[in-house]
């Protein structure tokens, strides 16, 4: 993930984020052996994140099923690569870029964010998530549907529903 301009705080989080998952699935009997038990680095646990997924992805996409994933996939190399990896077992991806266009609604939601922050939201200012996507390779895809967060609700989620059926 640091090679992708991730920061250090940003791997941390998703260990964390993976670490709790994991502990859940354990303690509410859904796997025996935790994996995450002894890994304490951010390198494998990004590994791990993603090995999970694409593995899930994979069956998923073997048994010919949809699917709905809800990732930040801020980064357009990850987002490629994703595609890439799709099309390679005959799978369509449809992206869907959600932004707020509105700095000041931006704002609002960061300052109610940081009342219960969740383990992987470490960023609860403008200026440090403005500094943060100044360094990520990001753009708009071919076909991507791209939503203004500060619509209503109703309409984005009419935009998305006919955007993933046509």
């Amino acid at each position: 993930m640091m090679d992708k301009g991730r920061k250090e705080t940003t791997i941390n989080a998703t260990l964390r984020a993976v670490r709790a998952f994991f502990n859940f699935l354990e303690n509410e009997s859904f796997i025996i052996n935790n994996p995450m038990e002894d890994v304490n680095g951010s390198y494998y646990c990004n590994k791990i994140c993603f090995d999970i997924l694409y593995k899930l992805l994979s069956s998923s996409l073997e048994c010919g099923a949809d699917i709905i994933v809800d990732f930040g996939y801020n980064n357009l190399d990850d987002v490629e690569m994703l595609e890439s990896w799709v099309t390679q077992r005959q799978g369509e991806l449809k992206t869907i870029l959600c932004m707020c266009k509105d700095k000041t609604v931006w704002a609002e939601r960061l300052n109610k964010r940081k009342l219960n922050l969740l383990p992987n939201q470490l960023l609860t200012d403008v200026e440090e998530l403005e500094e943060y996507y100044s360094k990520v390779r990001m753009g708009i895809l071919t076909d991507e549907l791209v939503l203004d967060t500060t619509l209503e609700t109703d309409k984005l989620v009419e935009q998305a529903i006919r955007y993933i059926t046509s």
